[in-house]
């Protein structure tokens, strides 16, 4: 369920509109063989009595021949009463509260952002935030020993500059002591 208004969350059991004072914008099933005649026709009307603007229920349905397959039924709240909306061309029902899409791939049930990208299946999408975590660390790694050997670098070039500048002095300063003026040497 999507509610928005609710101040503090807690684990319903039930939910009541009216002891909470808010309304569900988004509920989203998946039936079971245990509840699937519950979530198809007494929760269709009971979450139209609590005017629930969008009821989506995934359909886990199994076939004479034993085969799976699942559909998505998209009710929305209109007139009073809830109206069944087909999926778009694409096969996907948009959750509109959230602006994403919920479609069908195979077995599984897959959310869509707005520009039909794909979000992945949680632990895809909780490894690829691994990965690019563990690469920007890589990268700040990098950067910072870098810096670390530039900057010794650097200290290397001022050193061996101050250490030349000092030598050329003290030959300068024994050139003079000979009498030889240093700035006239070719």
């Amino acid at each position: 369920m999507v509610i928005p208004g609710i101040q503090k969350r807690q684990d319903w059991s039930t939910f009541e509109v009216a002891v909470e004072g808010a309304r569900p914008a988004l509920i989203i099933e998946i039936t079971s063989p245990e509840t699937r005649e519950n979530d198809l026709e007494r929760k269709v009307e009971h979450y139209a009595r609590a005017g629930a603007p969008q009821y989506v229920i995934v359909d886990d349905v199994w076939g004479q021949s034993g085969a799976r397959r699942l559909r998505l039924l998209d009710y929305r709240f209109e007139g009073g009463t809830y109206r069944l909306h087909p999926p778009d061309m694409a096969g996907r029902v948009q959750l509109v509260i959230a602006n994403l899409w919920l479609g069908v791939e195979g077995n599984h049930v897959v959310c869509y952002d707005e520009l039909g990208v794909a979000f992945g299946d949680y632990t895809a999408v909780v490894q690829q935030e691994a990965a690019r975590a563990a690469a920007e660390a890589r990268a700040q790694q990098e950067a910072a020993v870098r810096a670390q050997q530039e900057a010794a670098a650097r200290e290397a070039e001022a050193r061996a500059r101050r250490e030349a500048e000092e030598r050329a002095a003290r030959l300068a300063e024994r050139l003079r002591a000979l009498g030889i003026d240093p700035n006239n040497i070719s």
